[in-house]
């Protein structure tokens, strides 16, 4: 806006909204008649100031932008605290948008003209040496566009996408583009270069030769013509034809022609290695060396399981069944569904219910939880923990039989335990002899010997009846076990029954208490029958 000159009353209201300061001992003279009057001493010359905004204006119109940062600055030293702050900083924005408009132009017929490099220095060079400290910021605002359309034409012709790679590799370019244009940079640059690639990588894309587009993707970037941004594209996509030809492999094989199952397994594996990753066939690193082979994916082991089972089942001639529940009859051990010549890798308790897959033989697969009802052999790989014998398994649940052998060991069983009791009592069994048996009574800890058909299992379950020592009596009364607490560990101390007590007739006297389960004592007529 212009300044004009005030005088008289109207000046004097324009110092005191101004918020002057007159400077001085005596009391300000008396105003001139008529006429505008000089300043004082001390005095703000607020007409000295306007001239001075207008003489800036006139020197930004004619693109002399130092020259008006000075008059500015005059202006503000004139006004002291009466200067009119928003309008300085308004006139000092003008001057900066001024210099950085007159400087875009000649940057945006460098880069009309190609020349993308010397628009790009010459973007940073103004906006490091200008005085204004917005240059910078308009000027990019009025350039990024520009440069960054120099830079997309460049990317066209192959032959100068390497200058293109150099350029946005500088820290100059990232400040003469501005953040949003410098990633759009990137993005198409990025482009560009995987697509100058494909046409070289396409022949062995189409043959799903993943090593060999690999193998060129790494000459690329050891030459320069390529960099990391361009090897996580180049590996996705070989990534993405591996899984689809494992997919495919598995699809063609497992449950089919069992002679065509080692090949499948092999091919999965080179495949595997392939799209750089680590899988259960892959030989580990050199000694020393960094391996930067990355895990194999969830869906990738589960397809590579289905084929190394397929594997097994066609050397042992498996078959698949329908799914159904068994139960463990004594421990067996279970050997990985991958070998079932291994060593066992766990063993399976006595009364475990497991789940049959597939039959080999003598042999039978088996999951550990209900897999469902399941189509085809491939979906048995996912649920199938191993390999048990079929002679120990039972189609009804053995989960309160004695269990054979060796597999008794560990196992709770009431037995008489005590000479001249006719109650039994509970103990764990801790060895086997022969036909005999030694318990550990829960109660004391104290070991007996007892032959293995006097003694049935331990079973302590809501709603067994029992002898347990109810209130107003000495003798041990009839209860129902109500609730049982068996501690994780055998010393965080003996497992604890809640029972409620019963008269001799059998109906409950309301009494409820807690005792631990080595103080019970059986009938045996009262335990389910012995299996």
């Amino acid at each position: 806006m212009a300044w004009k000159r005030v005088g008289g009353r109207a000046r004097s209201l324009l110092l005191l909204a101004a918020g002057v300061v007159l400077v001085g001992c005596g009391e300000p003279g008396p105003e001139p008649a008529t006429g505008a009057r000089a300043p004082g001493a001390g005095e703000v010359d607020m007409e000295r100031v306007g001239e001075l905004i207008n003489q800036a204006q006139k020197a930004r119109k004619k693109g002399k932008f130092d020259e008006a940062r000075a008059l500015l600055a005059d202006a503000e030293r004139a006004a002291r605290d009466a200067a009119p702050r928003e309008q300085l900083r308004v006139e000092n924005e003008l001057v900066d948008k001024a210099e950085a408009k007159s400087a875009a132009k000649a940057i945006g017929e460098l880069g009309a003209s190609g020349k993308c490099r010397e628009a790009i220095d010459r973007t940073v060079r103004v906006a490091n040496a200008a005085e204004g400290e917005l240059v910078g910021t308009f000027l990019r605002q009025f350039t990024a566009e520009a440069n960054l359309a120099c830079l997309v034409t460049a990317m066209a012709d192959p032959a100068r996408v390497g200058e293109v790679r150099a350029l946005a590799a500088e820290k100059a370019t990232l400040k003469a583009l501005g953040k949003q244009s410098y990633d759009q940079l990137t993005e198409k640059l990025v482009a560009a270069v995987v697509g100058a690639l494909f046409k070289t990588l396409q022949p062995a894309i189409d043959e799903r030769r993943w090593a060999d587009v690999t193998a060129a993707m790494e000459k690329a970037i050891a030459s320069g013509d390529a960099g990391e941004a361009e090897r996580l594209k180049v590996t996705t996509l070989v990534r993405e034809g591996v899984a689809a030809d494992i997919r495919t492999a598995v699809a063609d094989n497992v449950g089919k022609d069992p002679k065509g199952a080692e090949a499948a397994l092999a091919r999965i594996d080179r495949l595997i290695e392939q799209g750089g990753y680590r899988g259960p066939a892959s030989k580990p690193a050199a000694p020393g060396a960094q391996d930067k082979r990355e895990p194999l994916p969830s869906e990738l082991t589960e397809l590579r399981a289905q084929a190394a089972l397929w594997v097994v089942c066609a050397a042992q001639r498996c078959k698949s069944t329908p799914v159904g529940k068994m139960w463990a009859y004594g421990n067996l051990p279970l050997s990985p569904a991958a070998d079932p010549e291994a060593a066992a890798s766990q063993t399976i308790k006595s009364g475990t219910p497991v789940w049959q897959l597939a039959t080999a033989g003598k042999r039978v697969l088996v999951a550990l939880s209900d897999p469902g009802q399941l189509e085809g052999f491939g979906a048995r790989a996912k649920p199938a923990a191993g390999w048990v014998t079929a002679k120990d398994l039972r189609g009804e649940d053995t989960s309160e039989w004695l269990p054979p052998g060796d597999s008794i060991v560990g196992t709770w069983v009431w037995g008489p335990l005590r000479e001249g009791q006719a109650v039994w009592e509970i103990g764990t069994v801790v060895a086997v002899d022969g036909r005999n048996v030694k318990i550990r009574r829960m109660s004391d800890r104290q070991e007996t010997s007892l032959p293995r058909h006097k003694i049935q299992f331990g079973v302590a379950k809501a709603g067994l009846k029992v002898l347990a020592g109810c209130a107003g009596s000495f003798a041990a009364k009839p209860a129902v076990i109500e609730e049982l607490r068996v501690p994780k560990y055998e010393q965080q101390g003996d497992p604890v029954a809640k029972v409620a007590c019963q008269d001799d007739e059998g109906k409950p006297t309301g009494e409820a208490r807690e005792e631990q389960l080595g103080a019970l004592r059986m009938k045996p007529a009262w335990l389910p029958p012995r299996r």
